[in-house]
């Protein structure tokens, strides 16, 4: 397949149409037994992972976690599990374009360990949730052109933030509109349970994690900060 070099761009206008969370409605606030602590992993946490897929479309457009948290229907702190493949999009390009792009997708799961807010029904009967996070783009019809793949495998996801990273999640369900002419979305549900809703977060304000100079994607916060400040808003 042939290599799209504004494929960032497309990434986050799909991220857009289809993975916008969700930020008004009735929701309820679940208190939850005191948090536990969870030890930040001994590996390191490379968060470019998330700049490689293009999936930077929240940023920095909050100024601090309690302002988004009041926009988000699921508020938590939890560590990952691990991440699997997720949904496609594939947008049909018209007959002058000739040729089409997919959009790829990894499903982060996330253990919970505190809940601050939720909807009532993101979590599944286990306690985790569920977000999906893209992982690029690429042409579709066209001939390969020899260059490096656009697309990040998950295996590159993993590695870079390794199982038990602890996470502070922002995130709302991903939307899917009733219509959109040249758009299919493939196989939405998989690495998803049942008895989970999808949940849309994007990198770096949606996702808090600790990184090497024990601060987070929010500037100059530490998480145990992030966390005491969504404890006083909560």
């Amino acid at each position: 397949m042939a290599r799209r070099q504004d494929a960032a761009a497309f990434v986050v206008g799909t991220a857009l149409l289809l993975g916008a969370s969700a930020c008004s409605g009735e929701m309820s606030t679940h208190s939850s037994p005191a948090r536990d602590t969870v030890a930040p992993t001994q590996d390191p946490v490379d968060t470019s992972v998330f700049e490689r897929a293009g999936g930077e479309g929240n940023a920095f457009v909050y100024g601090s976690p309690s302002e988004m948290a009041r926009d988000r229907a699921v508020v938590a702190s939890g560590k990952v599990v691990g991440f699997t493949d997720g949904y496609e999009v594939l947008e049909r390009g018209s007959d002058q374009e000739g040729y089409d792009i997919r959009d790829y997708s990894v499903v982060m799961q996330v253990e919970v360990t505190h809940l601050w807010k939720d909807d009532g029904s993101a979590a599944d009967d286990d306690g985790y949730l569920y977000l999906a996070l893209s992982r690029g783009a690429e042409q579709e019809g066209v001939p390969d052109d020899g260059g490096p793949s656009t697309v990040t495998p998950v295996a590159e996801f993993a590695k870079a933030i390794p199982a038990g990273t602890p996470v502070v999640v922002m995130a709302g369900p991903m939307f899917i509109p009733d219509k959109a002419p040249g758009i299919d979305v493939i196989g939405l549900r998989r690495g998803v349970p049942s008895d989970a809703v999808l949940l849309s977060g994007w990198h770096p304000q949606a996702l808090s994690f600790p990184d090497a100079a024990g601060t987070t994607s929010w500037r100059r916060r530490s998480l145990q900060q992030v966390e005491a400040e969504l404890d006083g808003q909560f």
